[in-house]
């Protein structure tokens, strides 16, 4: 289990930079290729907010950005692309769909599809084989007038065009064919096997997905010395650190000078996240109970994303010198959030979920706080 959890995490700096440099001149061949009018520029290693890498083993991937596209890679393929915030972008900006319904449109519903084909044809796609394995569904976006009040109006008749037209390919229908109630939904990104939107107004490229990555005949990028650039796995306590913020703050953890640990009001208080109970002072004993599964590496289900919103009802200081981790604890979500000497990592504090480690944290907690009742009645996920 470790060995395949390291190996979705390990990384190195050369790796990424090798890896954002293939997909950056990938990028620019498609911006060119669907006459998107910007090119994406060599990325600082430094500004996260451009770039991000994948782990090797799902092959070359992630995305890279331009000042209005991202473009997103997986597994050494182009895998989508899409303008952001490009409502506010429109010269002059609007505010929503109604709004655009009042400029002109350069294209139709036939003529969007073929300047669609066009484009996917420049970048590649094999439309001759797409359109013979997927039905095309072409679609004209419509918005529906208001009235004084601002509420939509019913009815067909107040349904008005946008000069914006999705097109895709293999739409899958939803109901149930046995009852003959199937439909087709009109084309999405999630939906189709191959996706395009277009902008009516000046025939650019909004959004752009690609689901059956065998249309796309460019060779997928691939770096042959990735081996090389990788070097040696590291040990589990490797990507312990990095959670923690380092060596130093894995030692401050795991055998600090001083420990203490609060209880946190709830998010539904109201009135913002407060101390509700502590600091309560941890002996050597209690300190350990929590650094141990803290400084676990199979505590964690590294990389997992979860819908949550965490509502931390703990936190814990850990001192050792001049160097302090703080650590706060949601176990609703089982979600952890770091940060050490008061530093966040890209604009925010480190996280990761620590399922594994519930009942051991939970048990912690409530040796410290026998009495609250809140803290009482977090559940033992595995009793025996």
């Amino acid at each position: 289990m470790i060995t395949n959890a390291i190996e979705l995490l390990h990384t190195t700096a050369a790796y990424q930079t090798a890896a954002m440099q293939l997909m950056v001149g990938e990028a620019n061949f498609a911006a060119s290729a669907l006459e998107i009018n910007e090119t994406v520029p060599p990325v600082a290693a430094a500004n996260t907010n451009d770039w991000d890498v994948n782990p090797p083993p799902h092959g070359l991937g992630g995305s890279v950005c331009s000042s209005n596209y991202c473009f997103d890679f997986f597994n050494g393929k182009l895998r989508s692309i899409h303008k952001y915030k490009w409502l506010q972008k429109i010269s002059p900006p609007v505010t929503d769909l109604l709004e655009l319904a009042d400029r002109p449109s350069l294209l139709d519903t036939n003529t969007a599809y073929k300047l669609a084909r066009q484009r996917l044809a420049a970048l590649s796609v094999d439309v001759i084989e797409m359109e013979q394995r997927f039905p095309a569904v072409i679609f004209q976006v419509p918005a529906r007038r208001r009235d004084s009040t601002g509420q939509h109006l019913q009815g067909v008749e107040n349904n008005v065009a946008v000069p914006l037209f999705m097109v895709g390919w293999g739409n899958r229908p939803i109901g149930n064919p046995a009852v003959k109630e199937v439909r087709t939904l009109p084309p999405g990104p999630t939906r189709s096997a191959v996706f395009i939107e277009i902008l009516g107004t000046t025939k650019e490229v909004i959004e752009f997905e690609i689901r059956e990555p065998s249309l796309l005949k460019r060779p997928p990028l691939q770096l042959a010395n990735a081996a090389e650039l990788l070097g040696p796995t590291p040990p589990p306590r490797h990507f312990v650190e990095r959670l923690f913020g380092g060596k130093d703050a894995y030692e401050t953890v795991a055998a600090p000078n001083h420990a203490e640990v609060w209880l946190l009001t709830s998010n539904e208080s109201g009135s913002g996240k407060r101390d509700r109970a502590g600091p309560v002072t941890l002996k050597s004993a209690a300190a350990k109970a929590f650094s141990d599964p803290l400084l676990d590496f199979n505590s964690y289900l590294w990389g997992m994303v979860k819908n949550c919103i965490p509502d931390y009802g703990a936190r814990l200081r850990f001192t050792r010198g001049k160097d302090v981790v703080d650590v706060r604890l949601c176990f609703e979500c089982d979600m952890l959030e770091v940060t050490f000497n008061g530093v966040v990592q890209d604009g925010r504090a480190q996280g990761e979920n620590f399922d594994k480690a519930h009942d051991a944290l939970v048990r912690a907690l409530q040796s410290v706080f026998p009495h609250d009742d809140v803290v009482r009645s977090l559940r033992i996920k595995h009793p025996n």
